[in-house]
């Protein structure tokens, strides 16, 4: 038997709570079924107090300390359970004490750097930040106070480590959430009218700089059925078919072969060189040619390596800070719950604008779950179900990985050459998994949210400024993360 969620995605957020929020009671479909989730792609600004707004990279005009205070302090309660991930403009401290995950406030769940974990039997995995040529290889050598270059810059940017601990996972994902594009999805869709509403995009796109590398490498890997992103601010879609790619590059491969057959008039064998001939042919699929011509652009995907030598800071728009009352713009939705043909695999990859008037930033979509999943919350103990649920490869993962994340700020080239290099490590990581399934009985994440720095004053107004503080403690030790790692025996980066 299968049921199916309701899940609302919300583009960038930019500390606009209420609007979102307001904004899902107006989108209700006429079944009055309940939204289940909200997922927020990033620039969600948890911002507690005025020492955090000095933590968040933008320009100083559109710093205002937004919503999330209120749901921080107990104002307020979000009204559906809400995941989120970290983009670019963010409150870096505040992220950086649940870099594991963990709640921001009740109801509110951060994923951290990268995490996976499971609501109501959906498989959630997510990314935060986005890439840049210099840190990416950086170790995490952050500390407090955090000097103002880390955290209006380095903190937010993606660590190879966190791309290549995703790569570990084999087991299928039903959601995947980034804040920037995985590289090479422009080309994949409308790719004309993404053009038409966001023209300065096309040299990007002519030299395949739109998006993330280490994002294409996780979508290239991951295949999930969706795939949710934002920082474009423009609503894109396209669906990926994984099964048309592989037997296109195939088709190619062989033609390819064949043709330098009856070029050099050789005899070769398919058994030995197929793979290298293939290499060949998936090299230049990532050319786009006359983006102005109604030619067809090639949709092919590459398989690729974890680039080292490619930034995500392209032309993209930055946009006006949203500063009046959202509202929402209905168009066609997502498909959602049609059955894929028998044998293949698809990502549906959608992307939302940011939250301002008449911009597309959210949308609600149905999605199958097998209800088995959905009731094996809570099995195996006797603690009450909880809606959110830790991953045990995830888990394992973190055990077999964490130890060896670097925490200088310059790694040696034999540390990164070592990570890139790691190979399958599936039964290390396997035998991590049995340790923990049969030493842990409660998978729930617990609702634990604490205060740890003081909130903003109650009624303090959404679009205050940045103001002296006399409170300018930046870091403080959540006790989610430490009951995290001590749970599990995972190694805390960041116990100051």
């Amino acid at each position: 038997m299968v049921k199916s969620l309701r899940i609302a995605i919300e583009g960038c957020c930019h500390g606009k709570l209420d609007n979102i929020y307001k904004a899902l009671n107006y989108m209700n479909p006429k079944d009055n079924k309940n939204v289940d989730l909200l997922i927020i792609c990033g620039d969600f600004q948890a911002i507690r107090n005025f020492t955090d707004l000095k933590c968040m990279c933008c320009p100083e005009k559109y710093k205002e300390i937004g919503d999330f205070h209120k749901y921080y302090n107990g104002e307020k309660v979000a009204p559906v359970p809400t995941v989120f991930i970290g983009g670019n403009h963010e409150a870096q401290n505040h992220n950086r004490e649940l870099y594991l995950g963990g709640w921001v406030a009740p109801n509110i769940y951060y994923l951290g750097m990268s995490n996976i974990i499971k609501f109501r039997g959906l498989r959630i995995g997510g990314i935060s930040g986005i890439e840049n040529d210099l840190n990416k290889h950086r170790g995490y050598y952050e500390k407090p106070p955090f000097m103002p270059i880390d955290r209006f810059k380095s903190m937010y940017h993606t660590r190879i480590f966190e791309t290549i601990k995703l790569l570990k996972n084999k087991s299928k994902l039903d959601i995947f959430v980034s804040h920037d594009w995985p590289r090479n999805v422009p080309k994949l869709g409308n790719t004309q009218e993404l053009l038409r509403i966001k023209p300065w995009f096309k040299s990007d796109i002519n030299n395949n700089k739109l998006g993330s590398a280490q994002l294409e490498e996780l979508i290239n890997n991951l295949k999930p059925k969706y795939w949710f992103s934002a920082h474009m601010h423009v609503r894109f879609e396209t669906k990926i078919n994984w099964t048309e790619i592989e037997a296109q590059k195939k088709d190619n491969s062989t033609k390819t072969i064949q043709q330098e057959i009856n070029n050099d008039e050789i005899n070769i064998d398919f058994s030995d060189d197929s793979d290298t001939e293939t290499d060949k042919v998936i090299g230049n699929v990532d050319e786009i040619v006359n983006l102005d011509d109604s030619k067809e652009i090639n949709k092919t995907i590459p398989d690729t390596k974890v680039e080292l030598g490619h930034t995500s800071e392209t032309s993209a728009e930055y946009g006006n800070h949203p500063t009046k009352k959202a509202k929402v713009e209905h168009e066609e939705p997502l498909e959602t719950n049609k059955t894929e043909p028998q044998g293949e695999r698809i990502t549906n990859f959608l992307s939302l604008d940011k939250c301002l008037p008449k911009r597309k930033f959210l949308e609600i979509i149905d999605i199958n779950v097998d209800s088995e999943n959905i009731e094996s919350i809570g099995e195996n103990n006797n603690s009450p179900k909880s809606l959110f649920q830790y991953d045990p490869e995830w888990i394992a993962i973190l055990r077999t990985l964490q130890p060896l994340i670097p925490t200088e700020r310059s790694v040696p080239p034999e540390t990164i050459t070592k990570w890139i290099n790691l190979g399958d490590m599936s039964e290390e990581i396997e035998n991590e998994k049995k340790k923990v399934l049969s030493s842990i009985t409660d998978w729930n994440i617990p609702e634990n949210f604490v205060l740890t720095a003081p909130g903003a004053k109650p009624g303090t107004p959404t679009n205050s400024r940045p103001r002296n503080n006399t409170n300018e403690q930046f870091y403080y030790n959540n006790p989610q993360t430490k009951q995290f790692c001590e749970k599990f025996g995972i190694v805390d980066l960041f116990s100051y």
